[in-house]
């Protein structure tokens, strides 16, 4: 299984969660309407 680092540190994990589409297809303004 493949280890992600992410460009966000020190979040406080009870609060947050870290989400990714790595392999899905969409366009960059669909990407960047997303996020």
């Amino acid at each position: 299984m493949p280890h992600w680092e992410y460009s966000v540190k020190e979040l406080d994990e009870a609060r947050t969660v870290k989400a990714s589409l790595r392999e899905i297809d969409v366009s960059p303004k669909w990407s960047r309407e997303v996020c």
